[in-house]
């Protein structure tokens, strides 16, 4: 299977202005569909950020868990 491995520091960077931009959603008292929409997203980029800092643990260890 080919995983495409990512930059968690610039996925924890997108999770903030997604996080941001949900606030700003709320503030502005968006419609339900625009909020789960986002919430998704988040869930979304969560798990790709702990994907991503996983592979990174498994380099840094030599690849043997």
């Amino acid at each position: 299977m080919y995983r495409q491995y990512e930059d968690p520091y610039a996925l924890e960077q997108q999770l903030t202005e997604l996080k941001n931009k949900l606030q700003e959603a709320y503030a502005l008292g968006a419609d339900v569909y625009e909020l789960e929409d986002l919430h998704l997203e988040i869930a979304e980029l969560k798990d790709r950020v702990n994907f991503a800092w996983q592979d990174d643990e498994y380099d840094c260890k030599g690849g043997d868990y």
